[in-house]
């Protein structure tokens, strides 16, 4: 696998071949993936599939991975902040990832078209989400967002017509209040109906969120939630 003019020749601790795919890790002293000149970092790279950001690296650039159809194994560690313009856009292999807890920025277009999600959780420190971050993605019905202060939304981030968006309880008033999040179906943090038993064993016996309603379940042993 090769990198325009070399770059990160020098960062890159294992590059092996899986079968016809690509797995790259990177040395814990590099800090961002920047532009190559007007290309991303590992913009096009069609066997690409499968990348592990180390925690030194706190932003990756604009397109840093911007239509790698293979990728499909994304790990990124704490102490990543920003992720900028359309860094996993057309990666459509990808079908789930995990945003670490010190994300605050996700930059314009970050996953759009990623057919693959399904479900996101935005961590609780993301401040700012750039416009079309997932739009595009017809796959992606559930996203959970952390923040107790809604993050500030560009235009059309989410497909309007199939995404339902849990926050959580305490914001739920400030989300729907919020010009952006109020256009999209917004629920409060999902309820869990458990069994007390006697044996002291809990178990979730269902669970719904604001608004949908919960049956009372009377249990045989004498206990009710």
């Amino acid at each position: 696998l090769s990198f325009r003019d070399g770059a990160f020749s020098s960062s890159i601790v294992k590059q092996e071949r899986v079968g016809d795919k690509w797995v790259i890790t990177f040395s814990d002293d590099v800090t961002s993936l920047n532009m190559v000149g007007n290309f991303g970092a590992f913009e096009s790279q069609d066997t690409l599939s499968s990348i592990t950001l180390p925690s030194s690296v706190q932003s990756i650039g604009n397109y840093a991975f911007y239509k790698c159809p293979m990728l499909s194994s994304v790990e990124l560690s704490e102490g990543l902040t920003s992720i900028g313009e359309l860094v996993f856009s057309d990666c459509v292999s990808i079908e789930s990832i995990t945003l670490p807890q010190s994300l605050t920025e996700l930059g314009v277009g970050a996953f759009y078209n990623c057919d693959g999600l399904t479900s996101v959780t935005l961590p609780e420190n993301v401040a700012t989400i750039g416009e079309s971050a997932f739009n595009k993605c017809d796959n992606l019905v559930s996203v959970y967002s952390m923040a107790t202060t809604p993050p500030t939304l560009g235009n059309n981030v989410f497909m309007v017509y199939n995404v339902t968006i849990y926050v959580p309880d305490t914001a739920y008033s400030d989300y729907k209040g919020d010009t952006k999040w109020s256009t999209y179906n917004i629920y409060g943090e999902t309820y869990k109906s458990t069994d007390f038993s006697a044996n002291g064993e809990v178990v979730v016996l269902q669970s719904a969120t604001r608004g949908n309603g919960i049956d009372i379940v009377l249990m045989g042993d004498g206990y009710s939630d």
